[in-house]
């Protein structure tokens, strides 16, 4: 595990700093020529390096989500049995949407470029776009009522998309086939291969201008400091097992599902498993392994070496084991339409184990886009079909040191889209978009809080939506006394007669209001312990309540003088110590 002796510290920083920068034009590349608004304004995809052994060199920082990045690494070894080494060419670009060899549902693209010069690979560039329809019974692909793949769409082999330059044109053919909006997803597919293209171009000139004729002794280097880095930070952690088991909801009322995880930590080197968790559901609320393990992983990552850049060392110190047949490790051909909603279930297992040994280091559960409805129809003003997934999240969990975010979106890192945008682009209207008073969970750190969103339906036609929601019975749980965020609502035409939706699809018809409550992230530490100072700036500022601000913190404001009431205070927070 030594470092290579060409590489000095300083250098190897310059040139690992350098990988990074090749990674972040990547995604900008892809961000500023993708058609689609998932792209180009929520930022749901990811790029990445390899070396030529399939290692994970270099992942984007600002951009990407864990849920792609911490999954990919597998598919270099799917890649390497359908296509050995031998039987690449330069211009071959290698795709798949399949969930059990990429990220987990089929939205998700995986375009994989092998780097070439003087007819060997010298790496692989890759990054994976979340495309906004893939077919299936219901645009947008985030199904949670389906019952096995082939109701959520299009499921493309591992095979080569382009082949020595050139488009494989039948294959480009049966997928515009299959989708809504063939335009739109071409156009992204196309993003990616220029992402990737400009991946090589920017890797040549780097070794070039550094003199570096084999990346491979960089590539070891750079995954040895990482894997020596993430199994110190491992050691600081007191030997011993850490369980949890998270409850949340399940595909129908009334009927919860749990993830169980335990986390044995033994010197240098951290097992996580999840025996125990759920069997698999007949409903999109599944997930392939893939995709628990990038968020396991990620959830050791981020409370161990959160500003250690991420590559193939960090994994080499971690194993994750789910059983295969339970809801995190589903087997084929189950549905996984929802799968994105156990992102935040993982983590909520996982820092509840971890709270047991390193609670400085963790947060409460989040919000994320668990109310993500997807419209789809025909659009008036251009007489085309349009998809439009609704990217908005709920709160933050809080941390050990302060607040959680107002609707923040974690842990995949997916952005709010801009109601200016919806707007412009679907028929639809954003009336209201605001924050949820009293929404994050009450703790010594209050979560951050959840939003409102009402959309107009602006159709001629009816609307089809389908939303995979989350926290309807469970809100994010808090931590370490912490109380839970809010939970979410989903409501058609809300006032007198209103609908309460669930995970069905739906048409609704035109002019309809479609009402999206998204819940806040838990909260961490006991209410009691809170800065008073602190629940006062929060009712000033209406994130709580001043009822809240007595039942929860046991704070006593004075209305009229808007000041706290420090021995009123005091009493009422004796009197709440003991009762609780």
């Amino acid at each position: 595990m030594s470092m290579p002796e060409e590489f000095d510290p300083v250098r190897l920083e310059i040139l690992w700093s350098g990988l990074l920068s090749i990674v972040e034009e990547m995604s900008i590349t892809l961000k500023r020529t993708a058609y689609s608004e998932l792209v180009r304004e929520a930022n749901d995809f990811s790029c990445a390096l390899f070396d030529r052994e399939g290692n994970m060199l270099a992942q984007t920082d600002w951009i990407g989500t864990p849920g792609h990045l911490g999954s990919i690494p597998k598919i270099m070894e799917s890649v390497f049995r359908e296509f050995p080494v031998e039987t690449l060419k330069p211009g071959d670009a290698v795709a798949t949407n399949d969930p059990w060899l990429g990220s987990g549902h089929l939205p998700d693209l995986v375009m994989i470029s092998p780097i070439f010069s003087d007819g060997e690979i010298l790496a692989f560039a890759v990054n994976i776009a979340h495309h906004s329809d893939v077919g299936g019974r219901a645009a947008g692909g985030h199904i949670a009522d389906s019952r096995e793949i082939f109701e959520e769409g299009i499921r493309i082999p591992l095979h080569k998309i382009y082949r020595a330059g050139e488009p494989n044109e039948d294959t480009i053919k049966m997928i515009t086939a299959n989708v809504r909006e063939p335009r739109e997803y071409l156009g992204d597919i196309k993003a990616q291969l220029s992402a990737n293209f400009v991946g090589e171009r920017r890797l040549k000139e780097f070794m070039k201008d550094n003199q570096i004729e084999d990346l491979m002794p960089l590539a070891r280097a750079i995954i040895s400091t990482t894997e020596k880095a993430t199994r110190e930070a491992i050691s600081q952690v007191d030997d011993g097992t850490y369980s949890h088991e998270h409850e949340f909801d399940g595909p129908e009322p009334g009927s919860p599902v749990k993830i169980k995880v335990s986390i044995e930590v033994k010197g240098e080197q951290m097992k996580v498993d999840f025996t125990g968790s759920s069997p698999q559901t007949a409903s999109g609320l599944n997930c392939p392994f893939n995709y628990t393990y990038a968020y396991a992983i990620h959830a050791v990552k981020g409370s161990l070496t959160p500003t250690l850049p991420f590559n193939a060392g960090a994994l080499k110190p971690i194993d994750v084991y789910a059983p295969e047949g339970t809801i995190i490790n589903v087997r084929f051909p189950a549905a996984v339409g929802a799968r994105h909603l156990l992102s935040w279930h993982v983590n909520a297992a996982m820092m509840g184990a971890l709270a047991k040994v390193i609670p400085d280091r963790v947060l409460a559960g989040s919000g994320g886009e668990s109310n993500m409805p997807q419209f789809s129809g025909i659009n008036p003003r251009t007489g085309r079909f349009f998809v439009h997934v609704a990217m908005h999240s709920g709160g933050l969990g809080a941390r050990p040191d302060r607040d959680g975010i107002h609707c923040f979106a974690f842990p995949p890192r997916a952005e709010n889209t801009p109601a200016e945008v919806t707007e412009t682009e679907h028929p639809l209207r954003i009336e209201r978009l605001e924050l949820i008073q009293d929404s994050g969970g009450a703790g010594k750190f209050r979560g951050g809080c959840g939003i409102v969103v009402d959309y107009r339906v602006l159709t001629e036609s009816p609307c089809t939506i389908v939303n995979p929601i989350d926290w309807i019975e469970y809100g994010p749980p808090g931590i370490l006394g912490g109380k839970p965020g809010s939970t979410s609502k989903f409501i058609l035409n809300p006032g007198p007669g209103e609908t309460m939706l669930g995970k069905e699809l739906v048409r609704v018809p035109p002019g309809s209001l479609i009402r999206c409550y998204l819940p806040g992230g838990g909260g961490y530490g006991t209410p009691l312990e809170r800065d008073p100072n602190l629940v006062l700036e929060d009712v000033v500022n209406g994130i709580v309540s001043l009822e809240k601000a007595k039942t929860e913190y046991g704070v006593v404001i004075d209305p009229e003088t808007m000041k706290v009431n420090l021995e009123e205070t005091e009493k009422l927070r004796k009197s709440l110590m003991g009762s609780r």
